[in-house]
């Protein structure tokens, strides 16, 4: 999935004028200008879509986890490919993001996103969602990682008086 940023909306609305500005006027230096924009967008669509490619995000779980109390979730990501590193990949787990700012070929990079859950009980982690505006922030690619972890959620600790 790809959402637009408003850089990007700038960007594509500067090459549309200029596309229509070099068909109106027929100058061939305004056809080259024009190209050169297409291009560009081409190429960070080329390598924008390769970013997200080749990641795998694990999630390190604690052994205990307990209601009302922040917690801290590994989250490992495994970059797969031979030669080429990611750049600026976030990674969420509902609302908390945590941002890996190069993983390098063939390599395992360990971050940590703080994590609260307000009840106890059975809760499920359905889905990873990574996420890269790489390399010219005009548009936001998104992945989607489905991964059905259930974690059991203890009830919240509570100070006790000794007697």
């Amino acid at each position: 999935m790809i959402r637009i940023n408003k850089s990007g909306y700038i960007y594509v609305g500067l090459t549309l004028i200029i596309g229509f500005a070099a068909v109106n006027t027929g100058n061939n230096l305004v056809y080259l200008i024009a190209s050169a924009l297409l291009s560009y967008m081409l190429i960070s669509g080329v390598f924008g879509r390769h970013n997200l490619k080749g990641l795998d995000p694990r999630l390190r779980l604690p052994e205990e986890i307990f209601a009302g109390t922040e917690t801290l979730i590994g989250v490992e990501m495994s970059c797969r490919r031979r030669f080429i590193p990611a750049f600026v990949v976030t990674v969420s787990i509902g609302d908390n993001d945590v941002v890996f700012p190069l993983i390098r070929p063939r390599c395992d990079e360990l971050r940590y996103v703080p994590v609260q859950f307000e009840k106890r009980g059975r809760v499920s982690i359905p889905e990873i969602r990574m996420s890269s505006s790489y390399p010219l922030n005009f548009f936001t690619r998104y992945r989607t990682v489905t991964r059905d972890l259930e974690l059991v959620v203890f009830p919240k600790l509570r100070r006790c008086e000794w007697r």
